[in-house]
């Protein structure tokens, strides 16, 4: 049965015509996805700091021509990827910078060891009615003592 599967791939993977410009970006789309995958999986701290840094970017690219931007002028490169053009000057801005950079922060603070999470909900817990009320879109929860819980 297996065989038979195989066989059946190699039979349509022969009938795609693939031109030499776009066997060039496969081959590259492929490498990179393996690539980011694999630190992902192995290496699931450096990946997150990657993206944090932008160096990786959704949904599969490498991007380590940021690295070189990131080392000669970081506040540029980040502000651009975070802040946008307008910086945070309207309540979107701010929900923009939020959904792009929480979830990010939340993945690389879980692989240190805290308990992060990023939604877009407040966190349970003891919020009082009048701060929790003003509290809306993206949010970054993170449990600085598991001690604390018991």
């Amino acid at each position: 049965m297996l065989s038979r599967r195989v066989s059946e791939l190699i039979r349509i993977v022969d009938q795609i015509t693939v031109t030499p410009q776009a066997g060039s970006a496969l081959g590259r789309n492929l490498f990179e996805a393996l690539l980011i995958d694999y630190v992902a999986t192995w290496h699931p701290l450096i990946h997150d700091s990657l993206v944090l840094v932008t160096a990786i970017q959704p949904p599969a690219h490498l991007a380590l021509d940021r690295l070189t931007a990131l080392i000669e002028d970081p506040i540029a490169l980040l502000r651009a990827e975070y802040l946008g053009a307008n910086g945070l000057a309207t309540a979107d801005d701010a929900r923009t910078t939020a959904e792009r950079l929480f979830p990010r922060l939340a993945a690389l603070l879980s692989h240190l060891g805290f308990e992060a999470r990023s939604g877009g909900s407040p966190p349970n817990g003891p919020l009082p009615s009048s701060v929790a009320s003003h509290v809306a879109g993206p949010t970054l929860s993170v449990l600085l003592c598991n001690a604390c819980e018991n």
